[in-house]
């Protein structure tokens, strides 16, 4: 009867201790999936926010392509812009070789060509006069923009001032390109920019003095 008795009470101990073991572990349970859960709450916001700021970066990302194609169609339009004013712009020298003739000739050895033969050592030279002037025929009509002057290499290069440098499609049509005061200096490289784009056959230099006037080049620049 004890020994039954004994046996019950153990059975019943057994009992309540895993009654009370399930009693925990309810307890624990809930208590870890209520973290798990806000576990899983707390990274689900945060993959939310994380969402929102690649959807944002996404958005700036586009924006910043088309941005950067837009500034490369604007690149591309300068570019060609600027190809094209330079192919525009493009200027040959038309003078050399061409007839010339000019106001006297002070020796034969000094024709007037010589300032349009492609060399800086060799000069045309009229005689000592008033208005001495020097003119070469380009053969038709450009557009001139620039006029360059090789003065003489070797001697009185001062000589050189008061120069009117005259461009026209005829004689009696001619407009002033520029003028010199100077004096110049011997060997000295002078260039003359129009003032815009002045058609003309014709290019003088005339000094506005009693003076020999003598050059070693005369280059003309015309837009092609």
């Amino acid at each position: 009867m004890l020994m039954r008795k004994s046996r019950l009470c153990h059975i019943l101990a057994t009992f309540l201790f895993v009654k009370e073991l399930l009693t925990v572990g309810e307890v624990v349970g809930k208590e870890m999936y209520s973290r798990l859960e806000l576990s899983i709450n707390h990274n689900t916001e945060r993959l939310e926010d994380i969402s929102a700021i690649l959807k944002d970066n996404t958005k700036k990302l586009n924006k910043n392509s088309d941005n950067i194609n837009r500034n490369f169609k604007v690149l591309e339009d300068i570019l060609k812009f600027l190809k094209d004013s330079k192919q525009e712009k493009k200027l040959l020298e038309v003078a050399q070789g061409k007839r010339t003739y000019q106001s006297s000739t002070w020796n034969p050895l000094y024709p007037s060509k010589l300032a349009v033969d492609g060399r800086l050592g060799t000069i045309q030279h009229t005689n000592k006069q008033h208005f001495p002037f020097w003119v070469v025929d380009l053969g038709k009509i450009y557009k001139i923009e620039r006029v360059e002057i090789y003065n003489e290499p070797n001697c009185c290069g001062e000589r050189l001032r008061d120069l009117d440098v005259l461009i026209g499609p005829y004689h009696n049509a001619m407009k002033l390109c520029a003028h010199y005061a100077g004096p110049s200096h011997t060997g000295d490289h002078l260039v003359f920019n129009c003032s815009g784009v002045l058609p003309g056959r014709y290019v003088k230099l005339m000094m506005r003095r009693t003076e020999y006037l003598h050059v070693a080049e005369v280059k003309v620049f015309a837009r092609i």
